[in-house]
């Protein structure tokens, strides 16, 4: 019961934090194209930010939480900087790292119909990371590749994904409110590995710049009559696998698990559960739009 409570509060302060996040823009003033967004730097419609000579400036600096935030900071006990597009992901990648889901949620805007599943799906990728980190630490460095099935872990990937932040530059559309960044190459790829190299889609709101959830998770609209549903069906069957890998977290911690492959096994036989009996199917099938 105290590991559902757990997930459930999560999941409250996700939707808290853009709730927050949307009352700071409305009330905040809207930042205006050529707005000096770092030191000695500018950004106007069509232009592109680079790094630094140091190539410092494309990573976030999570401010300590004593020091007031910064113009563009969201007030979270972990703060994030939306001051420029390279920050804005940099917080979201220092906040995935910190399996912090309200700072991840700062980090990013969604259409309003979709704000519930973005933040289940969200704290998936941070449930997944959790139960990677436990079975490393019980099991091995591979543990965590075992039981989600990657050729690399989330760890890696997350840092790699700062790392090639560092040399990124981020561009700014003509119409000074949308940008597209696109990380550097990697360099040195391990076999088997594919980098993520989708563009990362960024908005500008008077809170600062967010990146666009919809897109980053892949849930954009296809003029699928059957889109509510959908939804409904994603919010119960990652909210019902959420609770189930923090659970297997908390096995895992307490030895109940002599294996990865025996996690992995629990974790595919939960998949395969659900898959046979969605959770949200009946209130799915009930929509206007599925009949």
């Amino acid at each position: 019961m105290m590991r559902w409570f757990i997930v459930l509060l999560a999941g409250v302060l996700g939707a808290r934090a853009f709730a927050a996040a949307d009352d700071r823009e409305a009330t905040d003033p809207t930042m205006r194209p050529g707005t000096t967004i770092a030191p000695g730097a500018t950004m106007a419609p069509g232009a592109t930010m680079e790094p630094s000579i140091t190539g410092q400036s494309a990573l976030t600096r999570v401010r300590p939480v004593t020091r007031p935030p910064a113009t563009g900071a969201v007030a979270l006990p972990m703060p994030v900087d939306l001051t420029d597009p390279l920050k804005a992901y940099g917080s979201y990648l220092d906040a995935r790292l910190a399996d912090n889901l309200p700072a991840v949620v700062a980090c990013v805007t969604a259409d309003p119909a979709k704000k519930k599943l973005v933040v289940v799906l969200l704290a998936h990728d941070i449930a997944r990371h959790q139960l990677e980190t436990a079975a490393i630490a019980k099991f091995g460095a591979d543990a965590g590749k075992i039981i989600l099935d990657t050729p690399r872990s989330i760890q890696d990937e997350l840092l790699a994904q700062k790392q090639r932040l560092r040399e990124t530059r981020a561009t700014l559309d003509r119409d000074g409110v949308t940008a597209v960044v696109f990380l550097r190459e990697e360099r040195q790829v391990p076999d088997g590995v594919q980098p993520f190299d989708d563009p990362i889609h960024l908005n500008k709101t008077s809170a600062g710049w967010k990146i666009d959830a919809v897109r980053l998770l892949h849930q954009e609209d296809h003029g699928d009559a059957q889109q509510a549903s959908a939804q409904l069906l994603g919010v119960g069957l990652y909210g019902t696998m959420n609770a189930f890998m923090a659970e297997l977290t908390a096995d895992i911690n307490k030895g109940k698990y002599q294996s990865a492959a025996a996690v992995r096994t629990a974790l595919d036989n939960k998949w395969n559960t659900l898959a046979d009996n969605p959770p949200g199917a009946a209130n799915a099938a009930g929509t206007p739009e599925s009949k």
